[in-house]
């Protein structure tokens, strides 16, 4: 009953946002030659609004952890949807604000990793004050930006969430209330991926994805220092794509590039394999060669994510880790490369 109570008001929010739009033009997302924009109609650009729906979850669960989680969720992506609905809220003042918050939430939850696999590096947190809150606060932070900077295709956001997701949620079975959260999470992103991936008329958004990149964040500490995923490394490899696209896009952006940290490229990953393929394919709608980027990406993670979880224990995670990061670069630089000869 739960479950289905999630899945029709998730429904009901999607529909009402399209209706709305059709009402009131400042919710949708116009086609546009800004440089991150490739769509080629106009879509609802507050999709993520639908997230409201895991709230259900704060009269169901008990943990009050989980709970700080939801509510704080729902502040994140409100910074989000107010960025949606006014372009000229700068990034550094949301990165001004967010960064207060997450200080407040972290102190305020002491949500910190317990321990790490190495010892040194956890003596290193218990002894130099403050070391651990500045590392939640960064890697919240990291995975906030990480998934606003995927969040550019037809379902990659999503399509990347659920993955992730659906790893942990195999690891949570021994935790009611967190198995309980992240399935509506599941059901949420998978009723929203069904209609921005096959029809791309409705995106997340930076209201849905600053509050799930905070919200797998949040989890991914969770899986740690509930000992349900013992490493840290694993944890991260994990996360991989999307923390790798922001530290990627940053050391690209102030070091390469000579221009700043949130100053807007079309140098992700995405959207090199979407400018190669319109190229390639010049007869296919903008639309489907959107979506296939996306499909090329989540199957690519989907063979990480398995290769992760059959051999990550005997390989071991770090070096999994480690040969993540190599191939990643690998292939970003091969696809860079060959997207600069033929822009020639």
């Amino acid at each position: 009953m739960f479950y289905l109570i999630v899945s029709l008001n998730t429904l009901f929010i999607i529909l009402l946002l399209i209706y709305l739009s059709n009402k009131n033009k400042i919710l949708l997302e116009h086609t546009s030659k800004t440089i991150r924009k490739i769509h080629s109609k106009p879509v609802v650009k507050i999709g993520g609004l639908v997230f409201i729906a895991v709230f259900i979850n704060f009269f169901f669960i008990n943990d009050p952890l989980i709970k700080s989680i939801i509510i704080f969720g729902i502040f994140f992506g409100l910074i989000g949807l107010i960025a949606d609905l006014k372009p000229h809220f700068s990034s550094y003042s949301r990165f001004i604000i967010m960064t207060v918050l997450l200080i407040y939430f972290v102190i305020n939850n002491m949500f910190i990793i317990i321990n790490f696999d190495d010892s040194y590096i956890t003596q290193l947190f218990l002894n130099v004050p403050g070391l651990a809150i500045i590392f939640s606060v960064i890697g919240l932070m990291l995975s906030i930006n990480g998934f606003n900077f995927i969040d550019g295709n037809n379902g990659l956001l999503l399509g990347v969430s659920i993955l992730i997701l659906m790893y942990f949620i195999y690891h949570a079975a021994s935790v009611p209330d967190l198995l309980m959260f992240l399935q509506s999470l599941i059901i949420i992103a998978s009723i929203l991926f069904f209609f921005n991936f096959f029809y791309g008329n409705i995106i997340t958004g930076d209201v849905g994805s600053y509050y799930i990149g905070f919200t797998i964040g949040c989890v991914a500490i969770l899986q740690k220092n509930y000992g349900i995923i013992n490493s840290p490394y694993e944890i991260a490899c994990t996360i991989f794509y999307p923390i790798m696209e922001v530290v990627l896009t940053f050391i690209r952006r102030l070091f390469i590039n000579k221009t700043a940290p949130f100053y807007p490229d079309n140098l992700h990953m995405h959207s090199i394999i979407f400018r190669l393929l319109k190229m390639n394919l010049q007869s296919w709608s903008v639309n489907v060669i959107n979506s296939l980027t996306s499909l090329l990406i989540l199957l690519s993670i989907s063979f990480l994510l398995s290769f992760l979880h059959y051999f990550g224990d005997d390989i071991g995670y770090f070096n999994v880790f480690v040969l993540f990061i190599i191939i990643y670069l690998i292939v970003y630089v091969q696809l860079y490369s060959i997207s600069k000869k033929k822009l020639k």
